[in-house]
């Protein structure tokens, strides 16, 4: 069975608790490098009160599912489910303290989206799919800022071919950040999916 397939097969069979346990594991630690550190970085007393990013990670992944159920009529595909995976991994690398105690990664999007290249090549992923990969890692964190964002950034991200994708994971994403008093980052998916509606009703 080759990496792809192995990968594959317990990604679409694997629950929360399952993929949490696969973070210190050979089978993820040989396609996504330095993984296992996730276990072990806490996401500070502010945000993300769901716990260190591992914690982070699985509780999207399990959310994954019933967003792409809602947003798309369908389970979320074997990209989709990679860049749930990586899209905070190399938070280790990034993590930063201020003076207050409030912990930030600046730039981790950025950096594991360098590393596609090697997991596509690890995976034997095609052009389209290391594209489809690169464009959810790179922008997983801007979107969380969308309405915000100016006219040309939102028309560069929606007229991705992979923006539906794109917004179902900020979808989990946002909902997997438990904030003080128990409520979740705002969800921009319905606007998003809004915006990539209305460049497909303008061509």
């Amino acid at each position: 069975m080759s990496a792809r397939e192995e990968l594959s097969t317990f990604l679409a069979t694997c629950s929360r608790e399952s993929l949490l346990q696969a973070f210190g594991q050979p089978l993820l630690a040989g396609i996504f490098p330095g993984i296992h550190r996730i276990l072990v970085c806490d996401q500070g007393p502010f945000v993300h009160l769901e716990g260190n990013v591992a914690i982070h990670t699985a509780l999207v992944f399990q959310n994954l599912f019933p967003v792409s159920r809602q947003r798309l009529g369908r389970d979320p595909d074997f990209i989709e489910r990679l860049a749930c995976v990586w899209h905070d991994g190399c938070k280790p690398d990034t993590r930063f303290v201020d003076t207050d105690g409030s912990v930030s990664f600046p730039g981790h999007e950025a950096m594991a989206a360098t590393m596609v290249p090697k997991i596509a090549a690890s995976l034997s992923l095609s052009e389209l799919e290391e594209s489809k990969l690169h464009y959810m890692i790179a922008n997983h964190g801007i979107v969380h800022s969308y309405p915000g964002l100016s006219p040309e950034q939102r028309a560069e991200i929606s007229s991705s071919p992979w923006i539906r994708s794109l917004a179902v994971l900020q979808e989990a994403d946002a909902k997997s950040c438990i904030l003080p008093g128990g409520g979740h980052l705002p969800v921009y998916s319905e606007l998003m999916l809004a915006d990539a509606d209305s460049l497909v009703a303008a061509k």
